[in-house]
């Protein structure tokens, strides 16, 4: 929590500096272009924009914002931990092995014994190398965030530390002013707070800690005079000299100098924050001596640049502190206050259409965002989300598993009618030139007949589809330099032991335990599709605030992908999606013919699998299923639907195919229902709001789909429900969200 404080801190300060920098060459570009043009309102206007810039925590985000917000290299690792190591210190090391195999699980084959490998296969998970992991823990050993936080720290520190000894040495040095008893300086200050109406008591006091007069404190405004004011100056020049010291007390000069002291003690490293500090404070002296001058009409700048001058001559004390105003101010502003003062413009009209002109492109520059897009890129999805942390065992894989991988990546095409699994093992291991053992249990115990069309299908893709198929828990694992075919609680190589840091979600609960028990769950039951009762192998337990799981690798990108998604408030990039179901959806989006008069569903389908060129599997139970349509010019899914009408079937989509049953395809989705659950007792809201969703979103599914729930997970609702129920349940929230705004 703390790093992640830091780093977005340093974060902040990263993106504000180099905005910040463009927006002062900004504002110089357009003094520089319209010199004579710009008042010194207008300038005094444009360089608070740098102030409040410098102190605005966020910007807000619209459609035509201009930055992005995007993190600086050095904090990048800070939310996103490497995904290869755990990130606690106590667990590093900690690597556990699966429960030793039971000899009764050992399966005879139909070829040799098959050989066990106790080790699983390399983490998939990683996004890069173990070599470029270890280059890049070394790159970030050493603590450089905390480094550069202690060094800013340190910095504003001391600023600030600075200005506030100078505040009381200044105190100090005005214990012995003494209040003004000329009577004539007390007529001209009365006179010059009734041409401002300044209704703000000020005391005067003389004193020699000033070489000009300055106004001070916060409270109760003091006016210092240096001695001798009163007989080196005129009755005039003494109503300009208070005029202009007046106006900042009518304006707040003093309490604005505070925003201005903390912008330059944030950024005390950034020299352009300096630079702008002083164009505005020059600007503001500007600006307060045409006020002086318009507050007393008749007088004349030039007799008004001549006071100036001439109090400059005589000011030797000491600059007052920050805090304070002074009326010589610096001295390096003074020419560029002259020549304002010479170009005074009595109506006050000059510039204002101008002013506006630049004021509001450089506010939007200043103060906007890019508003994030819904269709925003999978590379900028990546780059904002959270990591989960996970640690598992990976080797050298031996040349002949190189091998086994190398193959199940390659296509194959196979067309098969009405054969056993075997008979369709035996084509598939001819076509591709793999070793395929099936397992002599699971040869003998599915009876089922298979009809396949693949076409340019990758190896794996075509097993794990005739896994589907089966619908027995049939899967594979390398083994004695082939692939093998048996019930994966037969598979004691297939799983492996992964650590995941789930510390990042449990801080989002209230009671850690509560939260691990929730969500164990949570991964078991709709997190994965994978079964946690049939084997011995598989287990999932936590310690601290870690959760151990050991599975198979299929199930462990599950469990990672899930636990991100939590981590993440549902978000989840592109990427995630499989290419395979990118590209069957875009084929259900296309838009046919079809003409179905009594139709054997098995006709239907193969008559859809040609039209889309993919494979369409029907139960052989339900071959004969009756279909009757004729529809013109509708979408592939839509025809899907009025087929599970006609038949009271279901259809999903499992690896690039589709799947006729019994059992509907279903998706996880999750939604933000914080404002929705915020009224009363929340866990009676959540209540209220899961019966609400049953019985106004179709309400039948939910109990005749197996799988269809709802839970909750803080203030994230996850419901696993069909495509056609996930469009109702967003329709539902977003009318609830309207209601109670």
């Amino acid at each position: 929590m703390i790093d992640r404080t830091v780093g977005d801190l340093v974060g902040w300060l990263w993106s504000t500096s180099w905005q910040v920098s463009v927006l002062v060459l900004l504002v110089l570009l357009c003094e520089r272009c319209f010199d004579r043009r710009l008042t010194p309102r207008w300038r005094y206007v444009l360089w608070s924009l740098v102030v409040l810039r410098l102190l605005a925590p966020i910007q807000p985000s619209v459609p035509a914002g201009l930055w992005s917000p995007a993190r600086p290299w050095f904090v990048s690792g800070v939310e996103a931990p490497p995904v290869d190591t755990v990130g606690l210190g106590s667990a590093r090391g900690l690597v556990l092995r699966p429960r030793d195999p039971d000899p009764r699980t050992v399966a005879s084959a139909a070829a040799d014994p098959v050989p066990r490998e106790s080790a699983p296969r390399a983490l998939p998970v990683a996004l890069r190398s173990s070599e470029e992991s270890r280059d890049a823990m070394q790159r970030t050993g050493f603590p450089w965030l905390t480094l550069l936080f202690l060094i800013w720290c340190s910095g504003a520190l001391l600023l600030a530390l600075r200005a506030l000894v100078a505040e009381l040495r200044f105190r100090r040095r005005t214990r012995d002013a003494r209040p003004v008893e000329d009577p004539r300086l007390l007529a001209v200050l009365t006179e010059c707070r009734a041409l401002l109406r300044l209704a703000r008591p000020v005391e005067l006091l003389e004193t020699s800690a000033v070489g000009s007069p300055a106004v001070h404190r916060l409270r109760r405004p003091r006016l210092l005079l240096p001695p001798g004011v009163g007989r080196s100056f005129g009755e005039t020049e003494l109503r300009l000299l208070f005029l202009h010291e007046l106006t900042h007390v009518k304006r707040r000069d003093v309490e604005s100098n505070l925003l201005v002291l903390a912008a330059s003690c944030l950024f005390w490293f950034h020299p352009l924050v300096h630079f702008a500090v002083a164009r505005l404070l020059g600007a503001r002296e500007a600006l307060r001596d045409w006020e002086a001058l318009a507050a007393l009409p008749g007088s004349s700048p030039r007799l008004y640049a001549n006071t100036l001058i001439k109090l400059l001559e005589r000011s030797a004390a000491p600059r007052p502190p920050d805090v304070a105003v002074a009326f010589a101010g610096p001295h390096g502003s003074i020419h560029r206050r002259i020549l304002m003062i010479t170009r005074f413009d009595a109506t006050g009209r000059r510039g204002r259409f101008l002013g506006l002109a630049l004021l509001f492109p450089l506010a939007w520059v200043a103060f906007t965002s890019a508003a994030p897009h819904l269709d925003v890129s999978a590379a900028i999805l990546e780059q904002d989300l959270l990591r989960i942390p996970v640690q598992g065992r990976a080797q050298e894989l031996p040349e002949w598993r190189r091998t086994i991988a190398a193959k199940l990546a390659e296509p194959v095409t196979l067309e098969v009618e009405e054969a056993s699994l075997v008979e369709v093992v035996e084509s598939l291991r001819e076509a591709c030139g793999l070793n395929i053992v099936v397992a002599r249990g699971l040869a003998e115990e599915v009876d089922d007949v298979f009809s396949v069309d693949f076409h340019d299908v990758p190896l794996e893709r075509a097993l794990r589809m005739l896994a589907r198929m089966a619908d027995n828990g049939m899967w594979m694992a390398p083994a004695g330099e082939a692939l093998y075919l048996d019930y994966a609680e037969n598979l004691p190589q297939l799983f492996e032991t992964r650590i995941y840091d789930v510390a990042q979600l449990l801080s989002l609960g209230d009671d850690r335990e509560s939260s691990m028990d929730l969500l164990i769950e949570l991964v078991t039951t709709i997190g994965t599709r994978a079964s946690w009762d049939e084997s011995p192998y598989s287990r999932i337990e936590p310690w601290n605030e870690l959760l151990i799981v050991a599975q198979t690798p299929e199930a462990h990108d599950e469990v990672h992908a899930f636990l991100e998604r939590l981590l993440n408030r549902g978000r989840v990039p592109d990427t995630a999606q499989e290419p395979w179901r990118i590209e069957l959806e875009e084929k259900l989006r296309q838009r046919v013919d079809v003409s179905f008069e009594g139709e054997a569903l098995r006709g239907a389908a193969d008559l859809l699998q040609g039209l889309l060129g993919v494979f369409v599997h029907v139960p052989e139970d339900y071959e004969e299923e009756a279909v009757s349509l004729v529809l013109r010019n509708v979408r592939v899914d839509t025809i899907l639907a009025w087929v599970t009408q006609q038949t009271g079937l279901a259809y999903r989509l499992e690896e690039g195919s589709i799947l006729f049953g019994e059992q509907a395809s279903t998706v996880l989705e999750m939604y933000e229902v914080g404002d929705l659950l915020a009224y009363g007792d929340r866990d009676y809201s959540a209540d209220v709001l899961a019966s609400l969703l049953i019985e106004n979103v179709d309400s039948r599914s939910w109990d005749e789909i197996p799988n269809a729930s709802i839970r909750f997970w803080n203030d994230l609702l996850l419901v696993q429900q069909t495509l056609e129920a996930q469009a109702g349940v967003r329709a539902f929230l977003a009318d609830l969200g309207r209601a109670i705004r």
